[in-house]
C-alpha cells in the first residue's frame, strides 16, 4: 500500500520521462499531435518534455497529469508519479492506490494554492515597507540640503 513519503520521496522528477513514454506507446511521435489529443497547450508540454543534457527536469503540473488521466483513465496516476506499482489500472488495490494518489495532488495543489497567497501578501507587504523607506530616505535628503 502506498503512502504520502512515496509522493515526497519517490522518482516524481522522472514522471515527465514516464508521460513520454506513454505519449510514445500511445502510438503518438510528434508532440503537438498528443497535446491536441489530451488537451494541453504544446507550449507547456516542451517545459517538461524536453530531453539533452540541458534539458529541465520540472515535475509535470497537475494539469498535464489530469489531462493525461482524462484521456487515459487506465493509466495509473501513481505509477506516473512515483514509477511503483502496476502501469495500469487492474484491481481494487490498484484503484484505491490511483485514488489516494488523485487525493494527493489535489492537497498538494490546494497548498501550493495557500503557499502562493502567502508569499504574495509578503511581497506586498515587503514592498509597502520599501516604498515607506525609500519615501523616508528622500526625506532625509531634503533634510540634509
Amino acid at each position: 500500500m502506498s503512502n504520502k513519503n512515496d509522493y515526497e520521496a519517490g522518482e516524481i522528477h522522472e514522471a515527465a520521462e514516464r508521460i513520454e513514454e506513454i505519449r510514445e506507446q500511445k502510438g503518438f511521435k510528434f508532440k503537438k499531435p498528443w497535446c491536441e489529443h489530451i488537451g494541453f497547450p504544446l507550449s507547456s508540454y516542451q517545459n517538461y518534455a524536453s530531453k539533452g543534457k540541458s534539458a529541465k527536469k520540472l515535475t509535470p503540473s497537475v494539469e498535464l497529469l489530469e489531462a493525461v488521466h482524462a484521456k487515459y483513465p487506465e493509466v495509473s496516476l501513481h505509477w506516473i508519479i512515483t514509477g511503483k506499482g502496476p502501469r495500469e489500472i487492474r484491481s481494487d488495490e490498484d484503484l484505491e492506490r490511483d485514488n489516494k494518489a488523485v487525493q494527493h495532488l489535489k492537497d498538494s495543489a490546494h497548498q501550493n494554492l495557500i503557499l502562493s497567497e502567502q508569499l504574495m501578501r509578503k511581497y506586498i507587504e515587503l514592498q509597502d515597507r520599501y516604498e515607506k523607506c525609500m519615501a523616508e530616505l528622500e526625506k532625509t535628503k531634503q533634510l540634509q540640503h
